[in-house]
Formats: C-alpha cells, structure tokens, sequence
C-alpha cells in the first residue's frame, strides 16, 4: 500500500505540471521503480479525477492553435498518444497565423516557410498562400 501511495504521490505530483498521457504517466513510474502500480494509479486517475487521454489530447490541441496538422500528430505520437483526429480547420488555422504573424500583406514564400515549419500540411500551405493572390 505504501508503494501504491507514493506512485500516486508521484503522478499527481507530475499532473500537476503537465497534462500527461497514460503513456507518459506509466513511463514515469517504471523510471521509478513503481511500474507494478500503474494499472491502480491508471484507474484511480480515471475513478476520482476524470482523467483520459481524449481530455489531454483536447486540451493539448487547444493550446496548439498555430500548429499544423503535422506537426501536432507528431507531437502526440512522440508524447505516446492515440492520433486520430481529424483537421478540417487547418486551413482556418493557417490563414489566423499569418494575419497574426504578417497582417494584411506578406511575402508569399516566407508566409509558405513559416507555415511549414510550424507543420501545416504543402497542400494547405499551398491553398492558403494562394488564396490570397
């Protein structure tokens, strides 16, 4: 019970940081030694907390507005995360980042670099660079 104790000390401890994945959170405490807790530790996350991974993906892509499709499915892939979400409004996203970015006018080749490093698929770069002409 002690070590139950403390891999939950940990994890609450760790949560209060940063949302994690279960894949992180079980990561986490097989560094510590405590990998045998992690069902316990994932179920009473879920019974007395609420917590999902669906609820970290949402509130991961909320703060990832300026991000492409790309890029974020990388991220969450390499965080440990199912990725299966759907990006219809990557293009929206794309144009609020360059009028943030640029304003009014902009270099299309650097509007198209920009983009693209921040992940946003050729294709939306492309549809939304052009766009503008």
């Amino acid at each position: 019970m002690e070590e139950l104790d403390q891999a939950l000390k940990i994890t609450l401890r760790a949560l209060k940081r940063k949302d994690l994945f279960e894949a992180e959170i079980r990561a986490l405490l097989s560094k510590n030694g405590l990998e045998i807790h992690a069902d316990d530790v994932m179920q009473t996350l879920r019974e007395k907390l609420n917590w999902s991974d669906e609820k970290v993906t949402k509130a991961y892509l909320e703060r990832s507005k300026t991000k492409g499709a790309e890029r974020i499915s990388a991220e969450l892939e390499q965080r440990g995360a199912v990725v299966d979400i759907a990006f219809k409004d990557e293009p929206a996203r794309a144009r609020l980042l360059l009028a943030d970015k640029f304003g009014e006018t902009y270099n299309p080749a650097k509007a198209f670099r920009l983009l693209r490093g921040r992940g946003f698929s050729e294709e939306t770069c492309e549809e939304v660079v052009q766009s503008r002409d």
